[in-house]
């Protein structure tokens, strides 16, 4: 009878036979064949049947791997052997972050008020500078939900920061 698995796909391995392994979390699988797995690879979250050859080998069914549509309950957090979920939320984030940031300097006339009085060739310093703070702003800004407080009034005089200045970038 089958049993079905679920992880992260670790490793993909072929032995000395041509024969393929997988690990998927913390343990290992054969998968019956010379052929690699399709459809998958290493990271990504899969899910599968296998069956007990010998009463001790695991190995994947004919139905094969595929990728899970969700990461399985128990895979978030660092440890445990799952996706570390946290680290790729703060990727995501930071990504946004950046993208956000070069579209706010991108707005009519922000980069041409800011480096119109810099030499040429300290425009590119001036503008990687402020893509580097705003993106850490935004990024914190996203991390505390800081839009959605100041919208709501949640934050304090205290809290609200003054917006930035031009002699902030010089």
């Amino acid at each position: 009878m089958a049993e079905k698995v679920s992880g992260e796909l670790k490793v993909v391995k072929k032995n000395d036979f041509g024969f393929y392994s997988v690990k998927i979390g913390d343990t290992w699988y054969g998968t019956g064949s010379k052929n690699e797995p399709a459809g998958v690879a290493k990271g990504d979250i899969v899910e599968g049947e296998f069956e007990l050859e010998k009463g001790k080998y695991k190995t994947i069914t004919k139905a094969g791997l595929k990728k899970a549509a969700q990461a399985p309950a128990g895979a978030s957090g660092g440890t445990g052997g799952g996706t570390n979920w946290a680290a790729k939320d703060d990727s995501i984030r930071y990504q946004s972050s950046r993208k956000d940031a070069l579209a706010f300097l991108a707005l009519p006339g922000v980069l041409d008020a800011v480096v119109a009085k810099a030499k040429p060739a300290d425009k590119v310093g001036i503008i990687e500078a402020l893509v580097d703070k705003y993106t850490a702003s935004f990024f914190e800004d996203v991390a505390t939900f800081g839009a959605v407080a100041r919208a709501t009034g949640a934050v304090s005089e205290d809290d609200k920061q003054a917006p930035p200045s031009e002699d902030d970038d010089e």
